[in-house]
């Protein structure tokens, strides 16, 4: 049985990495944006490094002492947001080519 401690510092090392990435991502997102944007926007990319990241070290069964496993959260963190993004931009072409397979083109096409 582990301690809280434990389990708080393993929840750490696994968060911390991303969340360095997703506010060195912020650099390059244009300026201008409101507050609640930048915070959404380092909510989604420690998101994504931390259950991507965990399923990425799982599946290339990565040892986590080494440096390998804190790198792959730190660059999910980076790249996260632009992996939300263009995940997100895909969803209505391909909503619509599902469509226009079950159901034909519609009538204006």
């Amino acid at each position: 049985m582990s301690f809280p401690i434990e389990s708080f510092q393993a929840a750490l090392s696994k968060i911390v990495p991303g969340a360095i990435g997703a506010l060195l991502s912020l650099q390059f997102l244009p300026p201008g944006r409101k507050w609640y944007n930048t915070f959404w926007s380092i909510v989604s990319g420690c998101s994504v490094s931390y259950y991507i990241g965990g399923a990425t070290i799982d599946y290339f069964h990565v040892v986590s002492g080494g440096l390998i496993a804190p790198a792959i959260y730190f660059c999910l963190g980076l790249f996260g947001l632009s992996l939300i993004t263009n995940a997100m931009n895909e969803v209505k072409p391909a909503l619509d080519g599902l469509r226009k397979r079950i159901f034909g083109p519609a009538s204006g096409e």
